[in-house]
């Protein structure tokens, strides 16, 4: 009886792990909108809608650019997201193979998650080192570089601003600093700011950030 209970106890936790994980809805060497995907399956998402998420059977060339592995496409076909297989150009930027890219439903470039670190418009960017997880790149649809991570601490218009995987910075359209974590301790118009503080400018350079502790 009691290896009874133990085998009913190990079914049920396994198929509340499959329920909760979406193993159930794979699709297995399925095409759809003539991709061959090895497997494929669809969900809802709160930003796109309706996507399809699969892993490639084979490279496949969509808009001028080839993909492998993992590819998330909307419902009218628009790529969210996918690992490039070969060097690509996006506006000004090039993106090497191996990195994971996605696009706004517009096609703009939205983000990168480069391997290795990049250098973008005067920054050093940290790369994942293989991957769509970990530091990412995003950008403003006319291309500018809109967020980063670096992997040493950096002055942005006199701004000390910290590295690392836990301090991204900010930047406005225009280039100029939309937000970091100060590196080092600093006065700005006035305010004593300590290291460790978040700081956040507008557009036109004013300190917005709220008075208190360090973040």
């Amino acid at each position: 009886m009691k290896i009874l209970v133990v085998v009913v106890t190990v079914v049920v936790m396994l198929a509340v792990i499959i329920a909760s994980t979406g193993l159930h809805s794979w699709e297995y060497q399925k095409s759809v909108d003539g991709i061959r995907y090895s497997r494929v399956r669809s969900e809802d998402h709160p930003s796109h809608g309706r996507i399809t998420i699969g892993r490639l059977a084979d490279p496949v060339e969509i808009d001028g650019r080839i993909y492998r592995d993992w590819l998330h496409r909307r419902e009218d076909g628009t790529i969210v997201g996918g690992l490039l297989a070969e060097d690509t150009i996006a506006g000004d930027l090039n993106i090497p193979a191996g990195t994971w890219v996605s696009f706004t439903a517009d096609n703009d470039l939205r983000a990168c998650h480069f391997p290795k670190d990049q250098d973008i418009q005067g920054y050093r960017c940290r790369g994942t080192g293989g991957g769509g997880k970990g530091a990412v790149v995003s950008f403003y649809p006319s291309g500018r570089l809109k967020f980063f991570f670096s992997g040493t601490d950096i002055t942005i218009r006199n701004i000390p601003c910290r590295g690392g995987l836990f301090s991204g910075i900010g930047l406005h359209e225009d280039g100029q600093l939309q937000t970091c974590t100060l590196a080092k301790s600093v006065t700005i118009y006035g305010r004593d700011l300590e290291r460790g503080t978040r700081v956040h400018f507008t557009e036109d350079g004013v300190l917005t950030t709220p008075a208190g502790g360090a973040q």
